[in-house]
């Protein structure tokens, strides 16, 4: 298994989902076949702060260092290579490149 058809995966940006872009949810709820609930129990449950971070910050990919960008890439090019798919990255610097991790400059 190389690739997976179009019609059975579904791509989300998660600045889209985490802002409840309205297009975008109700594709999402197109794609899983169910049905979309109210505009408001969406805002409800996106505004929900549910494991949010307190305090300490977290560095934008562009500030990790090399090992640790080079970790990230091994650890999920074995994870993509071990179900199956193929990784449409080549390098590390291709993750951030290609806008798969946002830069938060």
């Amino acid at each position: 298994m190389n690739s997976i058809a179009r019609d059975q995966w579904f791509e989300i940006r998660c600045e889209r989902l985490f802002k409840c872009d309205a297009e975008l949810m109700e594709r999402l709820f197109e794609f899983v076949a169910v049905e979309r609930p109210s505009s408001e129990a969406i805002e409800r449950v996106m505004k929900a702060r549910i494991n949010a971070q307190r305090g300490a910050r977290f560095e934008s990919f562009s500030e990790w260092s090399d090992v640790q960008k080079n970790t990230l890439y091994e650890l999920a090019k074995r994870e993509i290579d071990d179900l199956g798919y193929s990784a449409s990255f080549a390098q590390p610097s291709d993750i951030e490149q290609r806008g798969y991790i946002p830069s938060n400059d």
